[in-house]
Order: structure tokens, then sequence, then C-alpha cells
């Protein structure tokens, strides 16, 4: 029966193929004749040439050109936008300064920020502290912090902040050993030495709120536009002053992963929490293999919290 198919199928693919072939070997006559002017282009050389371990070489300006979704980030306002995330400390209000512990906020914020990080735009709940303080103040402090356990504790409004030594409080100096909690919003949960386990702040420089003084770099801003006519606001921003902490520590997988935990924490009352910790997973094996105490407590604590969620939005 194969030979049958063959002897049925070979008069087809000879009047199919031979046209073609005929057509190449003309095309390939007329080329060596004219000094190869056909070909309007230039051919790359396609070049094997091992690299190693398995690689060949090639040549960048032949891959095809990648689909851009610009989604949320296409914005008039952003040159080469992307969403970078840090930390952002607001007040709750801006009349008072030094403020108390308990007007400080802190919280993760992925902005949608600019190539030069001279302007930002939130996008933060209306049911959130951030939303309130910048809506009532106008002003804050956007940080890129590489402490994932910080990142994490902020998530859930856990981060205890402490003046450093030497800035006011109440117009007072503060020691280093002084502590003022943030109000505990929860109890119970788990305890473990691990750095990271507060936030060291001083008063921002141009405006009225405080710097992480354990960040890498901070983004002082004032608000230029608030929309808030949806659950999840868009308020526009101008950086008017920017500083460096210390250098940025490098990649950790670990701590991608305690930031992409922290992320979906934040997320509960969309998603729910089987969903979430259906997603901790492959995020706690990556942990485990390349994280440090800080990283196992943060996801610990990030895990503590997502398991005890009754279905309140964030704070």
């Amino acid at each position: 029966m194969f030979i049958d198919q063959i002897a049925h199928w070979s008069p087809i693919l000879r009047g199919e193929i031979q046209p073609l072939a005929a057509s190449l070997c003309g095309r390939a006559r007329s080329e060596a004749a004219s000094g190869g002017e056909a070909e309007t282009k230039e051919r790359a050389p396609r070049s094997r040439k091992r690299l190693g371990h398995g690689a060949t070489s090639y040549n960048p300006a032949r891959l095809p050109a990648l689909p851009y979704h610009p989604l949320v980030l296409q914005d008039h306002l952003i040159d080469n936008p992307r969403i970078l995330e840090g930390l952002v400390t607001t007040l709750a209000r801006a009349d008072v300064f030094p403020p108390a512990i308990t007007d400080i906020n802190i919280a993760p914020m992925g902005p949608i920020v600019d190539e030069a990080m001279t302007r930002l735009i939130l996008r933060p709940f209306t049911s959130s502290t951030t939303y309130r303080n910048l809506k009532a103040t106008g002003q804050g402090v956007f940080h890129i912090a590489d402490d994932a356990l910080m990142i994490a504790r902020g998530a859930i409004g856990k981060i205890t902040a402490r003046w450093q030594h030497g800035a006011v409080n109440d117009g007072q100096y503060v020691g280093p050993n002084e502590v003022s909690p943030r109000e505990d919003k929860t109890t119970d949960y788990p305890t473990a030495q691990a750095p990271g386990h507060e936030a060291l702040i001083r008063p921002a420089d141009r405006v009225r709120s405080v710097v992480l003084t354990g960040a890498c770099r901070y983004y002082e801003f004032e608000v230029t536009t608030l929309d808030d006519s949806q659950d999840r606001t868009r308020i526009e921003a101008r950086v008017v002053h920017a500083g460096v902490l210390r250098e940025f520590i490098g990649f950790c997988r670990a701590r991608h992963a305690v930031l992409e935990a922290a992320i979906l924490a934040t997320r509960l009352h969309l998603t729910g929490k089987d969903a979430v910790l259906a997603q901790y997973e492959p995020l706690q094996i990556i942990i485990d293999k390349t994280g440090s105490q800080a990283e196992h407590q943060a996801m610990t604590e990030l895990r503590f919290v997502v398991e005890q969620w009754t279905g309140e939005p964030p704070a």
C-alpha cells in the first residue's frame, strides 16, 4: 500500500518540485552572469563556529524583532518606561515635623519610572495608607533597596522603624537604642534573629517625609496630579531630589523570590490565599537553594500572614 501511495503522489510532487528547481537554477545562472547584481541585500555568513558547551556564534542583527506590548507602560510622560519595585515612605500629615513614628508609613510599591528617574507614576489602591497619605501631603520618598526582609515586612505592615542616631524626633535627638515601633496590627508572628529586622530612618532633604537609611538609593518626589476615580489610583509625581546611600549588593535569586512573594501577599484580596500559597511553592524552592537567613525569615513571615488571612484588603 505504501508503494502505491508513492506511485500516486510521485507525478504530483514532480509537477511541483521540477518547476521550482528550474526557477532556482535559472536565478543562479542569471546572478552568475551579472556578477551577483541581482542580489539586493548582502547575505550574512552562516557561520556555525562552535563557542563551547554546544553554543554557536550568531549575528544579533539577524534576530527577529520582538513584539512590544506596552500595556499600562505606554505613557506620553514617561521615556522608555518600566516598573521598578521599591519602598515608598509617606506621612499621615505634613503640618507636624518631625513626625511621630505612628504617622510614618513604609510600603512596597512598583511605580512606573522613566530612564532618567525624573518622573514616577504610582498606582496604589484607594484602600491603602500610601494613597491616603499622598492625597493629604502630596510628598513622599521612593527607595531602591536590596533588603528582602524589609520589603516583605513592608508588604504585611510589620516594619519596625526607629530614628537613626542624630535624627530628631519631636525636637529631641534619639539614641541608637531607643526604638519607636510602628503600631502592631497583628500578633503571634514567627520570630528569628535576622538582619534587616528594623528600618532606620532620617528626615528627607527636600520633602516632608523620611528616608530609609538602609536603602541603596532614594528619590524624593512631589505629586503633580492625582486621579482617584477608580479603585486603583493614578498618581503622577516628579522627582525633586535624589541620593545614593550605598552600593546595590547584586542579584540573588532568593531575594527576587521574596520580592515576588511579597507582591503576591499584597494581592490577597484579589486572588485569595489558595492561589497565593500555590505560587509560593516554586518560590520556596528557590529560597531554599539560594537564600540566606533573612530570605528564609521573610518567606516564613509572608507565608504565616497568607495562611492567617481572613479576607480583609491590605492596609
